[in-house]
């Protein structure tokens, strides 16, 4: 009983839902995902190691997940209204606190930025990337 609940304990930290699962019998919930690869993706082995945790934690509870793929945007508004039961992946922000249940993460990932080697320079602070082009 310990190990599922852990397991469970991992599967809220990286989900976004919609309605709490535990107010609704289920035996399969409807997830929204976005690619992003190598991380998440529809062509990734378990649709990438979120999912995949997510996967495993709703089987130790014999719940089935359906996934479907959208781009980002269609993502959230899809889990939004309630046409999907959450997304996976997606990183905390106020404004989408007050529309999900969210939980700490579980997996972190350094935010990283690539420019042109030809491209010198140094920064520390967002304002130090004023002015430069970033697409």
């Amino acid at each position: 009983m310990r190990r599922t609940l852990q397991l469970i304990h991992i599967l809220v930290i990286v989900l976004i839902i919609r309605v709490p699962l535990e107010s609704r019998a289920a035996d399969k919930v409807r997830l929204a995902l976005f690619e992003y690869a190598p991380l998440i993706g529809e062509n990734v082995k378990g649709y990438g190691i979120e999912p995949a945790i997510v996967t495993a934690a709703f089987k130790q509870v014999n719940i089935a997940v359906e996934y479907e793929f959208f781009p980002p945007a269609r993502t959230m508004k899809s889990a939004e209204k309630g046409v999907h039961d959450g997304t996976v992946g997606w990183v905390w922000s106020e404004e989408r606190e007050k529309l999900f249940y969210y939980s700490d993460p579980i997996f972190e990932a350094p935010l990283l930025l690539f420019h042109l080697k030809e491209f010198v320079f140094d920064w520390e602070t967002m304002d130090d990337l004023k002015g430069i082009p970033i697409g």
